[in-house]
Formats: structure tokens, C-alpha cells, sequence
């Protein structure tokens, strides 16, 4: 391929795939416009959402209700995300390819795994994390409505969290039931995947390394 033609692919967000001498089709490449100011906002925005609102009643009560262990759980959970997020940048850095999960499946385990990781992501996790946000936000909306103590009818909240999708355009599921549990139970498994909900979105730079100007930074 020429000089000329490298350049304009360079400077381009989306070509055409051309081929090489051999026959073999060139990667479409994606211009590099996200700085490290951009990065971080993605990383901060997608950790802080509707998790934080919802998480700690979870880890409270799945720790029998102690301070104690709460603390000990939320602390857990945040070594854990920290070890994650540098465990993605090392990887981020060696595998210089857009689509985070997908990306590193396809490379080390070949399309099939990866293709399995991304039929879950699209049909399983991402409907349930849109449905767990319009929860939150019409548990939210209506409790402002009704009197302190008192908690909105499970009805009311999942008309509600529907229509909201429907306003976003989403695609509707199944309502998860949100309601408040009268007593303390020990179960220090959900009580840490409570506290790694809140943490999530640490991973998510990694769906757009190619774009990054200087991934390494």
C-alpha cells in the first residue's frame, strides 16, 4: 500500500477495507480523537450510576446487618475493581484492539467463545442492567410521592421503570423486584457482588482502544 493511501486511511474514522497483494483484507481502522481527559470522564461516568443507590442496601443486609462487615465487604469489592482496572490496562496495552471483552476472548480463545460473550452481553446483560436503572429510577421518582417509611407499590414501580423504557427505546424485561426486606440475612456472596455492581464500569475504556490517542497513558 503507498504512502498516500496509508495516509487517507489514517485520517479517516471508517474505510473501506482494502486488499493487500496477497489478497487478504486490511483491519478497518478508527481515528484516534479520545485523549486522556476524554478516558478518564468515560471510566467516571460509567462507575458512577444508579449502583451506588441500590448497592448498599444489599450489602448491609446480606452482612447480617453489621457496620463491621459492611465496611469489610465495600473495601473487598474496591481492591478487587482495582485489581481489575490495572489487570485491563496491562491488557488494554498488549492487545490494541477495540471491543474489550470481545477483543480479548477472540484473541486468546478463537470466535466462538467470543461470539458466546457477546450473544450474553447483548440478549442477558445489558437488557437487565438498562431494566435495574429504570428501577432505580422510578423507586426513586415515586418515592418523593409517597410518605416517608412508606414504599411504592411493586405495580407503580414497574409501570413506571416500563415506561421509561419505552420513552429510552429500550427493549423491555422482565421487572426485578426491588422491595425492602423486613429482615437481615448472611450471605457474604451476594453481599460483595451487591458492592462489585456499584464498582462496575471500569472495564468499559477498553471497548474503544483504537480510538485512544496514547493508549499506554
Amino acid at each position: 500500500m503507498s504512502d498516500k493511501k496509508t495516509r487517507a486511511l489514517r485520517e479517516t474514522s471508517c474505510e473501506k477495507n482494502e486488499e493487500n497483494s496477497d489478497g487478504s483484507e486490511e483491519r478497518v481502522h478508527f481515528k484516534r480523537q479520545i485523549t486522556l481527559i476524554h478516558g478518564i470522564a468515560i471510566v467516571v461516568g460509567t462507575i458512577i450510576g444508579s449502583g451506588i443507590f441500590v448497592s448498599p442496601k444489599g450489602v448491609y443486609e446480606f452482612s447480617n446487618c453489621s457496620l463491621v462487615a459492611s465496611l469489610v465487604i465495600w473495601s473487598l469489592c474496591g481492591l478487587f475493581s482495582m485489581l481489575g482496572s490495572l489487570c485491563y490496562a496491562e491488557i488494554g496495552t498488549t492487545i490494541t484492539r477495540s471491543g474489550g471483552d470481545y477483543a480479548y476472548i477472540y484473541e486468546g480463545f478463537g470466535p466462538l467463545l467470543a461470539y458466546l460473550n457477546l450473544w450474553v452481553n447483548i440478549i442477558m446483560i445489558r437488557p437487565t442492567t438498562q431494566t435495574i436503572m429504570a428501577l432505580t429510577f422510578a423507586y426513586y421518582t415515586l418515592g418523593t410521592i409517597y410518605p416517608t417509611g412508606c414504599d411504592p407499590p411493586n405495580v407503580a414501580i414497574k409501570a413506571l421503570a416500563a415506561l421509561a423504557l419505552c420513552q429510552s427505546q429500550n427493549i423491555t424485561s422482565d421487572a426485578l423486584d426491588p422491595t425492602s426486606h423486613k429482615t437481615c440475612h448472611l450471605s457474604y456472596s451476594s453481599a460483595f457482588y451487591s458492592g462489585l455492581f456499584a464498582f462496575g464500569g471500569w472495564n468499559y475504556l477498553n471497548f474503544v482502544t483504537e480510538e485512544l490517542k496514547n493508549p499506554y497513558k
